[in-house]
């Protein structure tokens, strides 16, 4: 009795670390992640390649794990290195499937195409101005959209910016920007900020 006991809990140590490690291969959740893209806007599209069940135990929680997807608006697109779509535990086991978190890992995009994409999104006057100001640099982003009991999403979004260059009206030029960003509950903070004007190197460690 002692030896089956034994061994049936090796075998669930077993499975639950591979299933949180690895994860088991499933196409039953691609509509499922592509129609919540899509219900955040039909321009918005998403190419999936492999999706895995994991078990997150400090989520309490399933998530749908994706490497390499790419998003689409239009044309414009921007390439992500891991998806993770949160779901519930109790939710998953009764199949309601009810999105506790989603986060967005980028891969490195060009500044450039990221404004693009979020232009082809919505029109709008600052990222007009940005587009038309901004000729170098590459950005890493991370997207956290929390699902709470009031259906309100919070999001958090945090990366840095590698080496762009800023052309104010073609007078004021700053170049080797790199910084790392943080946004969250409506504030922004910079940190290492480092870029260089007319030949002086700037350095801030927050703002």
């Amino acid at each position: 009795l002692f030896k089956i006991i034994l061994i049936l809990i090796l075998i669930i140590i077993f499975f639950i670390s591979y299933l949180s490690i690895y994860g088991i291969k499933t196409d039953k959740f691609n509509e499922l992640i592509k129609s919540q893209v899509n219900k955040q806007d039909k321009k918005l599209d998403i190419d999936l390649k492999d999706v895995f069940i994991k078990l997150n135990i400090k989520e309490r929680s399933f998530s749908l794990n994706s490497r390499n997807v790419n998003l689409f608006i239009l044309k414009e697109k921007q390439e992500i290195d891991n998806v993770d779509i949160f779901i519930d535990l109790v939710s998953f086991l009764k199949q309601e499937n009810e999105i506790k978190k989603i986060i967005i890992n980028s891969k490195e995009n060009k500044i450039l195409d990221l404004i693009k994409f979020i232009r082809a999104y919505k029109i709008n006057i600052p990222v007009l101005y940005l587009e038309n100001s901004i000729t170098e640099g590459n950005i890493i982003y991370n997207i956290i959209i929390n699902f709470d009991d009031k259906n309100l999403n919070q999001i958090e979004i945090n990366g840095k910016i590698i080496n762009a260059e800023l052309n104010i009206f073609g007078k004021n030029k700053f170049q080797n920007i790199n910084l790392n960003f943080d946004y969250k509950t409506q504030k922004l903070k910079f940190t290492d900020l480092k870029f260089n004007h007319k030949g002086i190197a700037f350095v801030s460690q927050k703002i």
